[in-house]
């Protein structure tokens, strides 16, 4: 696909080798995969050459003067302290470590100067999702961004500004984030206009995503209850299914792909220890579906695949008329527009795929779902997206959506390579008897 880089591209178009034993495929994996760093992403929104000295300085001013801000969302945060900061910048740089903490995502964008859209798009990439047009800190941060503030001038206007949640509408019904977000470019134009933003969209702003959570329902229901999965996507309401396995049930049988459960990470490799942080468990899906935990990218993403896409052939826009959103479905592989423009070629029968076919129109469908959302879009050089991509390129020919979801040919791909990755068989390939490649980083 035109859209990737060179690199990006090799990596994609390692996924087409259908050939390759699953033992091969995680040696590649391991092995061959350019995995993007952060010190790569930070060189595409960032050209200047002082870019070291500039992140170290700029982030020690950032978090001084937003160290109120840090000590709300955690209470133990202390004083930034400079040699600190310089020695966190040089390890992620180095690649040793990233930074863990979405506040020093956002305050690294303010100390190179970065654009409100490369901030956004660099936020993506690096915490997941880009920022939150329902969350008063965030948007207001966005602001000072976009209007191009400083770091003394943001933190002493957001010190001015009550970015409390307040009480939710009446009705529970909250705006739809492409309202807020849309009221937000065409109302805001000072810091009066902010305030006066802010206030009116009060009971609308939560921290959690709604149209991710619709999503995950819609997957995980598809998932607890096989019998019955179609429908559309992102219709809230009655949920799609007849019987539904429980939670437990559904974690243990469909969602765990052969990852290990123990909490003790020792010893693991850190690919091991990135695939299986945030892993979806009982708990987590259950706090999520009662929306006492906001959905997580890698859950959404596993919940594809366990449904094996689902609905795969729909996806959503939101069309905003006269203040009233509609949600619009669309075939997702009709006049589908990639990043460099061109149209992308469409296949009249999506129940015939070839392996190719199949992983460039789940990845096509996957990348609409996720902006939806406002996470990142797969990247083929990042380790766990690759193993979703890999998981893409199955042989649909002959199956109907039942089918698929009953055969668990997505689920199946993936269980494989990553049974093998935990040693779950002894690092051998139960199908050929080949030694994988495996070692600890």
């Amino acid at each position: 696909m035109e859209k990737y880089t060179q690199l990006s591209g090799a990596a994609f178009y390692a996924l087409l080798q259908n050939n390759l034993a699953p033992s091969e495929t995680v040696a590649y994996f391991i092995n061959c995969i350019p995995k993007r760093t952060f010190r790569d992403v930070l060189a595409a929104a960032y050209r200047g050459g002082d870019m070291k000295d500039r992140m170290a300085e700029g982030l020690f001013a950032f978090k001084a003067a937003f160290h109120g801000i840090y000590l709300s969302q955690d209470a133990k945060a202390k004083p930034p302290v400079r040699d600190t900061i310089r020695r966190n910048v040089s390890n992620w740089l180095d690649g040793k470590t990233v930074p863990s903490k979405r506040l020093d995502i956002i305050g690294v964008c303010f100390a190179l100067g970065l654009d409100v859209n490369t901030a956004d798009d660099f936020l993506r990439q690096n915490a997941g999702c880009g920022f939150h047009m329902r969350e008063p800190l965030e948007i207001a941060l966005f602001y000072c961004l976009h209007t191009q503030k400083g770091i003394q001038e943001s933190a002493a206007l957001i010190g001015r500004l009550d970015l409390s949640f307040g009480a939710p509408a009446p009705g529970g019904e909250a705006k739809a984030t492409v309202i807020v977000e849309g009221e937000f470019w065409n109302r805001v134009r000072s810091e009066e206009d902010l305030a006066g933003f802010l206030e009116s969209n009060r009971p609308s702003f939560s921290k959690m995503h709604n149209s991710a959570f619709e999503y995950f329902k819609y997957y995980y229901y598809a998932v607890a209850a096989p019998e019955k999965s179609e429908g559309s996507p992102v219709k809230s309401g009655e949920a799609p299914y007849l019987e539904r396995y429980s939670v437990g049930k559904a974690v243990a049988q469909r969602l765990r792909f052969g990852v290990p459960l123990t909490e003790n990470l020792q010893g693991y490799s850190e690919y091991q220890k990135a695939i299986r942080e945030s892993w979806l468990g009982e708990t987590s899906v259950k706090r999520t579906l009662e929306r006492k935990e906001d959905v997580t990218r890698k859950a959404l993403l596993l919940l594809y695949i366990a449904a094996s896409g689902a609905g795969k052939s729909t996806y959503l826009t939101r069309e905003v008329v006269d203040g009233e959103v509609y949600d619009n479905i669309h075939s997702a592989y009709s006049s589908v527009i990639d990043d460099a423009g061109s149209e992308f070629d469409a296949w009249d029968d999506c129940d015939d795929l070839s392996p190719q076919q199949s992983l460039e129109e789940h990845t096509t469908h996957l990348d609409l779902i996720l902006t939806d959302c406002g996470f990142a879009r797969l990247d083929p050089r990042a380790p766990f997206d690759w193993l979703v991509m890999y998981s893409l390129c199955v042989d649909e020919a002959d199956y109907d959506d039942a089918q698929r979801r009953e055969c668990g040919l997505m689920s199946e791909r993936l269980e494989e390579v990553l049974k093998l990755l935990f040693h779950e068989t002894g690092g051998n390939d139960p199908h050929d008897g080949r030694q994988a490649v495996l070692y600890s980083s």
